[in-house]
């Protein structure tokens, strides 16, 4: 069994323990039974069917406990349970046969969204893709940069991951050339990766989201439109000066960064006073202000991931003293950071 939710289940002895209680109690009413946890949400549940042999009887029994532990794990913990399974065994000589059966099986659970129990593997294609085709990579990269189709290519990638049914290790490269795509793009065209696709540090962090190759698809759909957005529309930027796109472009970039407008000043050639006079007749906001509203902005953003304790999102937006991001919150948005994050 593999009880799934927005992200990959963690070790967690508590969640475990919760669990293989429901479990271990619908097991017994329904007879004879056993579960164990694998660790990382994934569980062995073996039960006896007391010498029963009518399939049509075993196979109504077992849909009755499928259905009430997918039930529970809905209800009790908001988790998605799919289940692996293999043909009845007349002897527990044939376990370990069984256990590789369903071990191999449970790669197709990455290609179904929705709760499911799988009882044959899906033949699958053999593939040497062995990662991103370079010539998609750069068609790919080509229509990123233009804004055209790229939304077409993208889901291409996707219908060959799905049509070809390639192994995990196989789609995990895939997902991490298109990671590689979208971080390059980021970096060309200076757009922070949080404001593309939130705090996470590594394709690792972000395959553990993935349950499924929707899951994986959603993911990328959304990270690749707000990117394309930043890399085209440029509306923070629209229509000012050079001086103050510039600045605009450091703060989007680095305001998680000591930020002046002396110092920014110096690297542009100009006097601060200038700069400041410039930016405040363009934007109708000083540059203090400005920068503060977007840390703001941003924290807002990351609060909606419910990722990160409120004391790393304030360091991750540039506030050095948590005491005076909540009360510069607060002072923006009518709300402590604690009760908007309720809220959210």
């Amino acid at each position: 069994a593999d009880g799934r939710s927005a992200y990959a289940a963690q070790d967690d002895p508590l969640f475990d323990y919760g669990v293989l209680n429901i479990v271990e109690e619908i097991l017994h009413e329904s007879g004879d039974g056993l579960a164990g946890s694998l660790g990382d949400g994934i569980y062995v549940l073996l039960f006896s069917h007391g010498g029963q042999v009518s399939q049509a009887k075993i196979d109504a029994r077992t849909q009755n406990v499928l259905q009430r532990i997918s039930f529970c794990m809905r209800n009790y913990f908001n988790r998605q349970a799919n289940f692996c399974m293999d043909k009845s065994l007349r002897d527990i000589a044939h376990l370990r046969e069984g256990y590789r059966y369903v071990t191999a099986l449970k790669q197709e659970l990455f290609y179904h969204d929705n709760t499911c129990v799988l009882r044959s593997p899906e033949e699958q294609t053999q593939s040497v893709l062995m990662g991103l085709p370079l010539e998609t990579e750069k068609g790919f990269a080509s229509a990123l940069e233009d804004g055209t189709a790229y939304e077409v290519r993208l889901n291409e990638i996707f219908d060959m991951i799905e049509t070809r049914r390639v192994d995990l290790e196989n789609a995990r490269m895939i997902l991490n050339d298109l990671l590689g795509v979208l971080n390059r793009a980021a970096k060309k065209h200076r757009v922070p990766l949080e404001s593309v696709y939130g705090s996470c540090s590594s394709f690792d962090e972000i395959w553990r989201r993935f349950s499924s190759v929707a899951d994986a698809k959603a993911f990328f759909s959304s990270a690749f439109s707000r990117l394309v957005s930043a890399m085209h529309t440029d509306a923070p930027s629209a229509g000012y000066s050079h001086y103050v796109r510039q600045t605009l472009r450091r703060i989007q970039t680095d305001y998680a960064d000591e930020l002046s407008v002396s110092e920014i000043a110096e690297q542009l050639g100009i006097s601060s006073n200038y700069l400041s006079k410039l930016f405040k007749e363009e934007t109708g906001t000083g540059f203090a202000v400005y920068l503060t509203d977007y840390r703001i902005e941003r924290s807002i953003a990351l609060m909606k991931e419910h990722t990160l304790p409120l004391s790393q999102i304030a360091e991750r937006c540039g506030f050095r003293q948590y005491t005076y991001f909540t009360n510069v919150f607060k002072k923006k948005t009518g709300k402590s950071p604690r009760a908007y994050l309720s809220e959210v």
